[in-house]
Parts: structure tokens; C-alpha cells; sequence
């Protein structure tokens, strides 16, 4: 949460700034940067979760923790920089 707050610390000002939209608002918009670093919490909550019931090592635990992570997050929080592909023809 705070590496992907920290990376978008400007989106506050920039809302503002382009939309003149209050503060509130913006601060609001900003929050919306936090379900990205939700995927990181999720992979680490798993792994500390498997790791303290049995030593199973971290080339195993990662790879299928960070997958169900962001599958998880994105289900739950359906915002993020990907185009949805209903409605678009190439």
C-alpha cells in the first residue's frame, strides 16, 4: 500500500490540477491507487501464512502466491490500467 501510494503521490494534484475537482475528491481518486498494492499485501499474507505451518521453500510458495493474488485482487477491486475487452474489435 505505501509503495503504490508512494509511486502515485502526485495523482492529488494532477486530479486537481486537470479536472478542478476539490481536494476531497482527488483524495478520493488517490485512494483508488491502493488496490495494486493490495496484491503485494495478499502475496505476503499468504506466504507468512504457509511459512509459519510448515518450511516449505520460497521457490514453490511464490510463484503460486503472487498468481492467486492477482487473480484474487483484480476480482475484487475490478480497476486498474487494463483495457476490458468487451466491445473492442481490432
Amino acid at each position: 500500500m505505501v509503495e503504490t501510494g508512494g509511486g502515485f503521490y502526485w495523482l492529488i494534484d494532477t486530479t486537481q490540477r486537470f479536472t478542478e475537482f476539490p481536494w476531497a475528491v482527488a483524495a478520493l481518486d488517490f485512494c483508488c491507487s491502493a488496490p495494486p498494492g493490495l496484491i503485494f499485501l495478499a502475496f505476503a499474507g499468504i506466504v507468512a501464512g504457509i511459512r509459519r505451518r510448515r518450511p516449505v521453500p520460497m521457490a514453490l510458495i511464490a510463484p503460486l502466491a503472487m498468481a492467486v493474488s492477482e487473480f484474487v485482487v483484480p476480482q475484487l477491486f475490478p480497476c486498474g490500467q487494463w483495457i476490458p475487452r468487451r466491445g473492442i474489435r481490432w
